[in-house]
């Protein structure tokens, strides 16, 4: 049978009627709800006979003594949020079960929508029935900021207005300027307004509010201390700037609204500024009195929903690694800014490294040429530029709140500065041996950094990582040494079975170099981000490895030893 007539006959066995949904008369099926509040009328429609997407469900009408309430899972279009595609898969091979698993979801949510459970799932999505007309990208970390409105056009050419919400002009700029921005308005204050309270929508009100007053209404309603420090915040910052946002954070839940008043609405607020105290007692500017006078028709200029995107650090760099530490407030040396560095450089921020207190210092005198364009992170654009100052540039222009430094070469008086963590991404056996000799050699000054090595090797078919804090083994442990000859501590090759060293690589305008696509150098950034996140832990293994070809014999990860007679750590004990 068919998937269509299979997608109908379950439809119909779940008492849907089929019809045409106009203008175009696309196939639907309807079915009433009857519940002890009354019924509900479903449609399924946009129904896919391939069962590529899934139908779209939308609430044609509610019980009446639902009419005035908000309901969850409902968009502003009246379509259902009846399944999570993100962490929800369906057989698209078995459309009838397919179906009736979206009939049941929906079935579902009218169960909660008829019981008392609808307040919890409102209260998890509040701000999805907020209805917002702009976005707001909110940088901010304190309760009173800074906003200002600008214009870029976006990739399909169409220019849209957004709001960049921060602590500091600066910071508003540094993000105006990474989103391509122009036209920025004045900046004007931006208050945030924690509430401690759960977020719902009383009976008699609207939602979501429309002015002023039924914002302040609804948050004198649910949390009345929040809604006196929201008024004390709004009197204190409101100068000469007619327009103001207002936002407000429950936990997760964020939402906020521009608010544009008039010359009479700027005039009551500096006549509540100029009093002792605002308060709902006798003594002092009465609060009753100031919210009724805001509350007039002829106080607000306008009223505008935003829809706020949290920006700041904390959800960038926490967000999916919440049971971890993150690089922030650390001061990070990397070394080698080529194919492995660049990559570890673009992870490493993506995880804090360079935000709040800390920063991360870019050390690499080479050029970038065209033979780098293979497997670089950069591109053209950064043709004959310091891969430091073109790596810095490149992380710079991607909006996040870091501090880089771009250096170039890195020297041995460096490894005395007071760094929290030093990245060796060269992929030099030569400098890397130097590197380890350099810092077991010297006591540090204030801080007792830790060294992680990371590279490519086996001639691009296996990826390895070591980290140094002076407990186990150094570089120079992952070999052995018997008079003058040093061997692989674990060699990447069974006997007889390693490429002809000369042959591996190729020499180019007067560049000795070796041929492999980025894959490995995308591993080994994997593993040394992995390893800068668990520097704390010593637990963890010290060496890893990644193998890329059956050719290479693994390696288990492990805490590795020192060896006998390895020539930095054996000087050193």
């Amino acid at each position: 049978m068919p998937f269509r007539d299979q997608i109908t006959d379950t439809f119909l066995a779940y008492d849907f009627k089929p019809k045409r949904k106009p203008p175009h008369f696309q196939q639907a099926f309807v079915r009433g709800y009857d519940t002890k509040l009354g019924i509900f009328q479903v449609q399924f429609t946009e129904i896919c006979s391939g069962m590529t997407h899934l139908p779209k469900a939308y609430l044609l009408s509610v019980p009446e003594p639902l009419r005035n309430r908000v309901l969850p899972d409902i968009n502003a279009d009246k379509s259902i949020c009846y399944l999570d595609t993100e962490s929800t898969n369906l057989f698209p091979l078995d459309p009838c079960g397919s179906i009736a698993t979206c009939i049941a979801l929906v079935e579902k949510l009218i169960q909660i929508w008829v019981s008392d459970e609808s307040h919890e799932e409102l209260q998890a999505e509040f701000s999805s029935y907020w209805q917002p007309e702009y976005p707001v990208f909110n940088i901010s970390t304190k309760p009173a900021g800074i906003y200002c409105t600008f214009e870029r056009t976006n990739l399909a050419g169409n220019i849209c207005v957004e709001i960049v919400q921060a602590d500091t002009e600066k910071e508003a700029i540094a993000w105006l300027e990474s989103r391509g921005g122009r036209n920025p308005s004045k900046f004007c204050p931006a208050l945030t307004q924690n509430i401690s309270q759960k977020l719902y929508v009383p009976q008699d009100m609207q939602w979501p509010a429309d002015n002023l007053k039924e914002f302040l209404c609804w948050v004198s309603a649910i949390d009345p201390t929040a809604y006196q420090a929201l008024i004390g915040k709004l009197v204190a910052h409101v100068c000469n700037n007619k327009k103001i946002i207002l936002c407000i954070k429950q936990e997760s839940e964020v939402f906020s609204a521009q608010i544009e008043f008039t010359d009479s609405g700027l005039k009551v607020l500096e006549r509540a500024r100029g009093s002792k105290k605002i308060t709902s007692r006798k003594n002092g500017y009465k609060l009753t009195q100031l919210v009724a006078a805001l509350s007039g028709k002829l106080m607000t200029k306008s009223f505008k929903r935003l829809w706020v995107e949290d920006a700041s650090s904390t959800l960038l760099f926490q967000r999916n690694q919440p049971n971890q530490n993150t690089l922030s407030n650390k001061r990070i040396a990397l070394i080698g800014c080529g194919t492995i560095g660049g990559y570890t450089a673009q992870v490493l921020t993506q995880c804090g490294a360079g935000a709040e207190q800390g920063s991360i210092h870019l050390f690499d005198d080479d050029i970038l040429n065209t033979g780098n364009l293979g497997r670089h992170l950069l591109g053209k654009k950064y043709l004959l530029e310091l891969k430091s100052q073109g790596l810095k540039h490149f992380l710079d222009s991607q909006g996040l709140p870091v501090s880089i430094v771009a250096q170039k070469k890195f020297n041995e008086e460096d490894i005395r500065k007071p760094w929290d963590l030093i990245i060796d991404a060269t992929g030099s056996d030569t400098f890397s041996v130097l590197l380890a000799s350099w810092y077991r050699k010297h006591e540090p000054t204030k801080t007792q950094p830790t060294l992680i090595h990371g590279w490519v090797d086996a001639y691009g078919k296996a990826a390895r990582v070591l980290k140094d804090d002076r407990s186990g083994a150094c570089y120079c442990c992952m070999s052995t040494y018997q008079g003058n000859d040093r061997s692989p501590r674990f060699p990447l090759f069974a006997d007889g079975k390693a490429p002809n060293h000369n042959l591996a690589f190729r020499r180019q305008c007067g560049r000795t170099y070796m041929p492999f696509s980025s894959q490995p150098s995308l591993a080994a950034a994997g593993l040394i981000q992995s390893m800068a996140l668990t520097t704390d832990k010593k637990r963890e293994p010290t060496f890893r490895q990644l193998s890329f070809s059956s050719d290479v014999q693994r390696a288990k990860d492990q805490i590795l030893k020192p060896v006998k007679g390895c020539p930095v750590c054996s000087k050193q004990s």
